[in-house]
């Protein structure tokens, strides 16, 4: 089987590797959306509503999907119209999505979308020894959620978890904290597959 045009077998043990839930069995569901988000996280700019919003009423694999396949704005739309049983409109209700805003997205994403490079930042993840978070986790910062669908689709850890739980909220959903984040993780990740 294969999941986006990888075998799954090779996208499951390095999902594995990159969550904390080692104590459950991680089905084939829970793996399709943590490699989903995973590849979300590296195909949008941070915040980006449309894809946020995607992802909270079609799912992080469907909404992918949608990408990879080259969905127009109108099915894109109206599947999303389905799942909000809002049929009819000129926009998917509580989302505020209009064709135009779908067609922007898509065009910017669908030249990026690689389900092989994101196996290749997975690999360089588990060798980095990074963990991958998303709102499921219990690690996840709460204040995401008043970010609404502009909240990170994931987050990339490397670290000691407890230490970062002692953190407090508004300094884990603070701009500067995430940039230097990602500057340090890049870094780092740039050095060791250089290695």
């Amino acid at each position: 089987m294969s999941m986006f045009g990888i075998k799954e077998a090779v996208v499951a043990p390095l999902i594995r590797r990159l969550v904390d839930d080692h104590d459950i069995a991680l089905g084939r569901p829970a793996i399709q959306d943590l490699f989903a988000r995973a590849t979300w996280s590296g195909l949008v700019e941070p915040g980006d509503g449309t894809a946020g919003a995607m992802i909270a009423v079609l799912g992080p694999a469907a909404a992918l999907t949608a990408v990879i396949e080259g969905w127009e704005p109108t099915r894109v739309l109206d599947v999303m119209a389905e799942a909000v049983a809002d049929p009819g409109g000129d926009s998917v209700v509580g989302v505020g999505l209009a064709p135009r805003d779908v067609a922007a997205a898509l065009a910017r994403w669908q030249p990026r979308v690689s389900s092989a490079h994101t196996v290749t930042a997975l690999q360089r993840a588990v060798r980095a020894g990074a963990r991958l978070l998303t709102r499921d986790d219990a690690a996840w910062p709460q204040g995401f959620a008043d970010l609404g669908h502009h909240a990170p689709i994931a987050l990339w850890m490397r670290g000691n978890l407890p230490a970062m739980h002692a953190l407090s909220s508004s300094y884990w959903c603070s701009a500067v904290f995430v940039r230097a984040l990602f500057a340090l993780v890049d870094a780092r990740l740039i050095r060791q597959s250089a290695a």
